[in-house]
């Protein structure tokens, strides 16, 4: 559609609109508006809020972005950003630029959006990943040549674009193989006393690297995941052995059994007895 009141946007660029009914706005993701656009230096755009998330996927040149949880970046070819627009955020064309947007919302898209930011920082590289790209474009087009999309459909859609930027393998490499060496030493370490630091330096990785490696591949700190370990252990002691809760508590790395009470709690929602109490 033309775009006459768009500075700096070429007149070949596409937008399209949703309006999402009362049961997607409920329970689904829903699609507000859709775009493939082609601008030059002169584009700008500067909001203090607008009601959705939004997606931006550099296909050619260059952005910069700039939010409260962003700060300023830079969003370059085979890059994506993921913006909450009820923040004040800006963005624009450094160079001549060719990107696919969607503005969106529903469902738990802020909680996406805040495990994505701190897992992947601002912009995401994923010029690797050929199915983001086409699940954006598969949106875009259906909106071109139906003038909507299905609602369900659309909300599938955006559910795997979160799940796919959430696990992304992206430029820290999700895919690195001392990921699957550490868990496996977390298996047969989880009854000592592990720091991120020493897990880190049997693998001769800095803690910080080891933060975003493992956070990347597994969706969890390891941290997370040695406590995530020693719940799943304690479940099993608790309903196939006689041990008292606090032989289990020094069975799965807890020096005393009022503070595996209460991870124990803040996982599953009850004390180990209760658990143990509770019929299959």
């Amino acid at each position: 559609m033309p775009l006459p009141y768009e500075k700096g946007v070429a007149q070949k660029s596409e937008l399209y609109d949703a309006t999402a009914s009362k049961q997607a706005c409920a329970v689904l993701y829903y699609l507000q508006r859709a775009g493939h656009f082609y601008c030059d230096t002169h584009y700008t755009v500067e909001r203090d809020s607008y009601p959705s998330f939004l997606l931006l996927y550099v296909l050619r040149g260059e952005m910069e972005i700039a939010s409260d949880d962003h700060g300023t970046a830079r969003v370059r070819a085979g890059e994506l950003a993921f913006l909450n627009c009820y923040q004040p955020h800006a963005y624009h064309a450094v160079r001549p630029l060719e990107y696919l947007w969607l503005h969106f919302d529903g469902a738990n898209t802020v909680d996406f959006y805040r495990e994505i930011l701190q897992t992947h920082g601002a912009v995401i590289r994923v010029d690797g990943n050929r199915y983001l790209l086409e699940q954006m474009q598969r949106i875009v087009n259906q909106m071109q040549q139906v003038g909507q999309i299905n609602e369900v459909t659309a909300s599938q859609r955006l559910h795997t674009l979160l799940c796919g930027l959430l696990y992304t393998t992206d430029r820290i490499a999700a895919d690195h193989p001392l990921i699957a060496q550490a868990q496996r030493y977390l298996h047969e370490h989880l009854r000592e006393e592990l720091s991120v630091a020493e897990l880190a330096q049997q693998f001769h990785l800095s803690a910080s690297q080891m933060n975003r490696l493992f956070r990347a591949s597994t969706g969890q700190s390891p941290h997370e995941y040695l406590i995530n370990l020693r719940i799943n252990r304690a479940k099993t002691l608790l309903k196939e052995t006689r041990l008292s809760v606090i032989e289990i508590a020094g069975e799965v790395g807890y020096a005393y059994d009022t503070s595996f009470a209460a991870a124990f709690r803040a996982k599953t929602g009850m004390s180990p007895r209760q658990f143990r109490n509770m019929p299959v």
